[in-house]
C-alpha cells in the first residue's frame, strides 16, 4: 500500500460503522487504502467512480410502466439488484467532488440514512469516499462540497503527500531506498509533479529496464536518480559478501575497489562497514592514497557530542573519547537545553558520515549503544510535546524545522535497528500524533 495511512485506525472506524472520505493530492493511495481495508475484512462492497454515475441508474432506478389488472398502468422503479436485493456491506465513492451536483445531492440521504428514497439498505454499514483537494490555485477541476455534504462523514481524514517507505522498502528492497532518497531530495515544486504512485511506476519501471524519462518528467534529474541506482546495484554486489576469499576475489577489480572507495568518501555505510571489515583484503597504496587507511574514525562523533553538551562543560575539554561519552549518557537523563546548544555541524555534512561513526563505536560497545537507545527510546514516548518540539528542532532557527543534534542522532540510532519495530511503531504514533513530525514514517 503506497498511502501513509494508518490502516488499523480505518479498521476500528469500520468496526463502528463510520463514513469514512479522504482527501489528499492524487496518487498518495487514498483509493488503495480504502480497498485494503474492505477487501481485508472481506465486506461485499460497491465501487463508484464519482465522475461517472447516473443517480437513476446506479441508485434510485429507471422508470418503468408497471401494467394493473383492470386498473390504469402506474409509473414504478426498476432498482438496481445491488439495492432490490440489499446485498451490499459498503460503497465507495472514488473522487467524489468530480460528481455532478446532482449525483451529490442525490446520495445526501444515501449517505446519511443508508436509504434510497426511502428505501432503507438494512446491510449497507458504511459509505467511504475519496476526493482530492480543492484549493486556491485550482490544481484539480472538482465541485466544491458544502458544509451540509461534508458532514455526512463522520470521519475526515488529510492524507499527507508523503511515499510510504515500508511500502517502497518491501516491494523493491534493492532500490526502494534509492527511490524514496531521491524523491525527498527533489524541490517541492517539482515533487509534486511526482506522486508517491508515479515513483511506485518508475521503480517498476527501473526493475523491467525500463527508460526511466518516459514515466517521469524531464525536470526532475532523472541523470542523478539513475546514478544513485547504479551505485545501489554495485552495493549490492559486494554486500553480500562474507569471507576473505570472495573479498580478494571482487578487490582483484580495480574498478571495483575505486567505486568502493569513492561510495566510502560519500559516506556510504555499507561501502565503509566493507571497508572496515575486509580492510586487509585492499591494496595499501590505494587505501592510504585515498587518506582512508585507518577506517571509521570514531574520533569526530565524541568531539560532535561533546560539542552539542551531552557532556557536563567541565568535561568537554578532557578530549574524551567516544565510550566515555556514550556511557555518560547512557547512566544520566537527556538534558534538553544542553542538546540544543549552539554546535558546529561541519564535521557532519554528511549525516552518512554520522551514522558510520555510530555504526563502528556500536560494533565496539554494543551494550553502551543498547542503554543509550533505551534512555533515549523512553523519552520519546514519554516527554510532553513542548519538550519533544525542544529535543528534535531547532529554536529561533531561520527555519523552526532545522533540525538538532539529538534529531540526527535518533536517526542514527534507528539506522542501527537499535529501538525495534514495536518502539519505532510507538514513537511514530507518539510523534506523529502530537504533531511534533509532519509523518507517520519519523522513524
Amino acid at each position: 500500500m503506497m498511502a501513509v495511512i494508518d490502516v488499523a485506525r480505518l479498521k476500528k472506524y469500520l468496526s463502528l460503522n463510520y463514513n469514512v472520505i479522504l482527501s489528499g493530492a492524487h496518487g498518495v493511495g487514498k483509493t488503495e487504502s480504502l480497498k485494503q481495508v474492505f477487501e481485508g475484512e472481506n465486506l461485499r462492497w460497491k465501487y463508484f467512480s464519482a465522475s461517472t454515475l447516473d443517480p437513476w441508474v446506479d441508485f434510485v432506478g429507471t422508470p418503468k410502466a408497471i401494467s394493473r389488472p383492470g386498473k390504469s398502468d402506474v409509473l414504478g422503479l426498476v432498482r438496481p439488484q445491488y439495492i432490490e436485493d440489499d446485498e451490499i456491506d459498503a460503497i465507495f465513492f472514488d473522487e467524489f467532488n468530480r460528481a455532478p451536483d446532482k449525483v451529490i445531492n442525490a446520495v445526501m440521504e444515501l449517505i446519511q440514512f443508508k436509504s434510497i428514497n426511502g428505501h432503507k439498505l438494512k446491510n449497507l454499514r458504511v459509505i467511504w469516499a475519496a476526493i482530492n483537494p480543492s484549493d486556491e490555485e485550482e490544481t484539480y477541476a472538482v465541485n466544491h462540497l458544502d458544509p451540509a455534504q461534508l458532514d455526512r462523514f463522520h470521519v475526515k481524514i488529510a492524507v499527507p503527500f508523503e511515499v510510504d517507505d515500508e511500502y517502497f522498502k518491501a516491494k523493491y528492497p534493492e532500490t526502494g531506498e534509492h527511490f524514496i532518497k531521491w524523491w525527498r531530495d527533489i524541490p517541492m515544486d517539482i515533487r509534486k509533479e511526482i506522486s508517491p504512485r508515479r515513483l511506485d511506476y518508475a521503480a517498476d519501471a527501473w526493475k523491467n529496464d525500463c527508460r526511466l524519462e518516459d514515466f517521469l518528467p524531464s525536470n526532475c534529474n532523472v541523470k542523478k536518480l539513475r546514478a544513485e541506482l547504479r551505485d545501489g546495484d554495485f552495493v549490492s554486489s559486494f554486500a553480500n559478501i562474507t569471507d576473505e576469499n570472495e573479498a580478494k576475489k571482487f578487490l582483484k577489480s580495480i574498478n571495483n575497489t575505486t567505486k568502493l572507495v569513492k561510495l566510502f568518501k560519500e559516506g556510504n555505510v555499507k561501502a565503509a562497514d566493507f571497508l572496515n571489515t575486509y580492510k586487509s583484503c585492499f591494496p595499501k597504496d590505494l587505501l592510504s592514497s585515498n587518506g582512508v587507511d585507518g577506517g571509521v574514525s570514531v574520533d569526530k562523533l565524541s568531539d560532535f557530542l561533546g560539542d552539542q553538551g551531552m557532556l557536563q562543560p567541565s568535561n568537554k575539554s578532557t578530549g574524551m573519547d567516544l565510550q566515555t561519552v556514550f556511557n555518560q549518557l547512557a547512566n544520566s537523563t537527556l538534558d534538553i537545553n544542553l542538546v540544543n546548544s549552539k554546535i558546529d555541524m561541519t564535521p557532519y555534512h554528511l549525516i552518512t558520515a554520522l551514522q558510520n561513526d555510530m555504526r563502528a563505536f556500536d560494533r565496539m560497545y554494543p551494550a553502551v549503544i543498547g542503554e543509550v537507545a533505551s534512555i533515549t527510546a523512553n523519552y520519546l514516548v514519554g516527554a510532553s510535546a513542548k519538550n519533544l518540539q525542544a529535543l528534535l528542532w531547532q529554536q529561533g532557527a531561520a527555519d523552526v524545522r532545522s533540525p538538532t543534534p539529538m534529531f540526527h542522532i535518533i536517526k542514527g540510532l534507528n539506522a542501527l535497528n537499535r529501538f525495534g519495530a514495536g518502539t519505532v511503531n510507538k514513537i511514530n504514533k507518539r510523534l506523529y500524533s502530537l504533531k511534533v513530525v509532519s509523518s507517520m514514517h519519523f522513524l
